[in-house]
C-alpha cells in the first residue's frame, strides 16, 4: 500500500472542505422526534405541550453544529498554512543548502597543502598526509580564501594540528588533526649481529619505513653498510645508522705504515710504526721510525697515515 505524502493529505483536507460552508454544516445534526407532553392536570385536552427544545416541525437540532463549523474552519486554515510552508521548503533543495557551505574536502585540502609546503622538497613526493575531520554535523559558510597555519609546534613529520580559518565573508576557524607519514627505504639487520661484526650483504634487508620512526642518520642504501664494522650489537629488524658503524681495521698496532704530508708543490713521506689500531678516517698515533718522534695522523682508504702540514717539518728532518 502506498502512503500519501504530507502535501497530498493536506490537499485532500482542503478539498473536502469545499471552499464554502464546512461539510459538517451542510448536514443537520442527528434529529430526534419530539412528542407532545401530557397536558397538565386541568388543561384542555386538545392543546399540545411541546418541549422547548423542539421547533415547529417537531424536530430538535443539536447545538454542536456551530462548534463543528468553527473547528472545520480552523482546520482548513491550518491546512492552508502547512501547504504554503511545504511549498516554500520544497524550493530549498539539498543542492542549494550544500552550496551555501564550504565542502569538507576543500577544508581538508587546504590543511594538507599547508603541511606539504612546510616539508623539505625532497620528501614531498613520498609523504602521505592524512587529515581528519571536520565532523559531518559541522557546517561552515563558503569562504573567499581559506587560510591554514600550524597550531602549536610546527613539524613536517608525525602527528600535528592545523588551524584552517576564514575571514570573509564570514569569520570562522576550526582545528584539524593531521598525520604525516614520510616513507623512506631503511637498511635493517636481518638477524642479531654482535659488536665487531663485519657486515656482509646477507646480513641486511631494505624496507620502507616512516621517516619519523627511524633514528638520526639512518642508512637507506645497503652499500653504505657492507664491509663496515659494528661498534655494538644490534637486534634483528633494527635499523642501522652511521654512528653504529666504523670502517674495517686497516692498520693494526705495531704495523709499519707510510707517513705522508702533502702541501702545494710538496709531498713528503716517511716510514712509521703504528701505535694503535686504525680504520679509515680514524685519527691514530704513529712513531717516525727514523727520528723516533710521535705524530698524529688520519688513516686513509689506502692504509696510509696522513699527517698535518705542521708535522711535515719533522718528516723533512728525518729525510736527508
Amino acid at each position: 500500500m502506498k502512503h500519501a505524502s504530507a502535501s497530498q493529505v493536506i490537499a485532500q483536507v482542503i478539498a473536502r472542505g469545499g471552499g464554502g460552508a464546512p461539510a459538517a454544516a451542510t448536514r443537520p445534526a442527528a434529529a430526534r422526534v419530539c412528542r407532545p407532553a401530557l397536558p397538565p392536570e386541568g388543561a384542555p385536552p386538545h392543546t399540545p405541550c411541546w418541549p422547548e427544545a423542539c421547533n415547529g416541525s417537531g424536530v430538535a437540532h443539536s447545538g454542536a453544529m456551530s462548534t463543528v463549523a468553527s473547528m472545520s474552519h480552523r482546520l482548513r486554515s491550518l491546512a492552508l498554512i502547512l501547504l504554503l510552508a511545504c511549498a516554500a521548503w520544497s524550493r530549498v533543495t539539498p543542492a542549494r543548502a550544500a552550496a551555501a557551505f564550504e565542502p569538507a574536502a576543500t577544508i581538508r585540502d587546504a590543511a594538507a597543502r599547508f603541511v606539504r609546503e612546510q616539508m623539505p622538497a625532497a620528501l614531498r613526493g613520498s609523504a602521505r598526509i592524512d587529515v581528519q575531520g571536520p565532523a559531518p554535523a559541522l557546517h561552515f559558510p563558503r569562504c573567499a580564501h581559506l587560510q591554514a597555519r600550524a597550531f602549536g609546534a610546527a613539524s613536517p613529520f608525525g602527528a600535528q594540528t592545523v588551524e584552517v580559518s576564514c575571514t570573509a565573508p564570514q569569520r570562522w576557524s576550526l582545528y584539524l588533526p593531521v598525520r604525516v607519514d614520510t616513507l623512506q627505504g631503511a637498511v635493517l639487520a636481518l638477524r642479531a649481529l654482535g659488536a665487531g661484526h663485519v657486515i656482509a650483504p646477507a646480513d641486511l634487508t631494505v624496507v620502507s619505513r616512516d621517516l619519523s620512526s627511524l633514528p638520526a642518520g639512518a642508512l637507506s642504501d645497503p652499500r653504505q653498510a657492507i664491509g663496515q664494522v659494528l661498534r655494538y650489537g644490534v637486534a634483528a629488524g633494527q635499523a642501522l645508522s652511521r654512528d653504529m658503524l666504523r670502517g674495517p681495521q686497516l692498520i693494526h698496532y705495531g704495523q709499519s705504515v707510510s707517513l705522508i704530508a702533502v702541501a702545494p708543490g710538496m709531498r713528503l713521506s716517511a716510514l712509521g710504526i703504528a701505535l694503535q689500531d686504525g680504520s679509515q678516517g680514524q685519527n691514530i698515533i704513529v712513531r717516525n721510525a727514523q727520528s723516533g718522534r710521535v705524530v698524529h695522523g688520519v688513516v686513509s682508504a689506502d692504509g696510509d697515515v696522513l699527517v698535518q702540514i705542521g708535522a711535515g717539518a719533522q718528516l723533512a728532518a728525518s729525510n736527508p
